[in-house]
């Protein structure tokens, strides 16, 4: 009996560190929700660079984007 496979959506990763402005994530899923691209976020330590990669290489879009207190940074992960 083949067991089910189970997939992930394939969505935009957001991962944003914890002194990350709320107010930004809104902005910034306001405008991702408008344009019909699927999203999920998490909070995890670290800053925006770091976090954009690591969200790039966990999404099944290639695209990750990192968040902390100063800036967001958007990252794909074949560049």
């Amino acid at each position: 009996m083949a067991m089910p496979i189970e997939m992930t959506k394939p969505n935009v990763h957001v991962l944003m560190s914890p002194d990350a402005s709320p107010s930004a994530l809104r902005q910034l899923t306001y405008g991702m929700e408008e344009e019909g691209i699927p999203w999920e976020n998490d909070t995890k330590a670290g800053g925006a660079l770091p976090l954009a990669w690591e969200a790039a290489q966990a999404s099944r879009l290639g695209v990750g984007v990192g968040m902390d207190g100063q800036s967001i940074v958007l990252h794909f992960n074949k560049l």
